[in-house]
């Protein structure tokens, strides 16, 4: 199988003056996992200082939570179906 990528995929959600992302961690060809999801909500006026940009803001705050950072595949998907 070889070296296991991890793939990161934000799905973003306008609630009122929030945007709600839910952040899941996906490894492997299989995609997503969705017991690794993580919920992020952001008010919209400090999406810039998170990056400005889904994944960034994604990556982000994973490698706070962890400690380590995040490296593998970018994937930005804009519905959770």
């Amino acid at each position: 199988a070889g070296k296991v990528m991890i793939g990161i995929y934000v799905f973003e959600k306008s609630v009122g003056t929030k945007v709600e992302r839910n952040v899941i961690e996906g490894t492997g060809s299989d995609g997503i996992k969705v017991k690794d999801a993580k919920k992020i909500t952001l008010q919209k006026n400090t999406i810039k200082e998170y990056g400005g940009y889904g994944i960034n803001a994604a990556k982000k705050q994973l490698s706070k939570e962890s400690g380590n950072k995040i490296s593998g595949k970018k994937s930005k998907q804009k519905k959770l179906k």
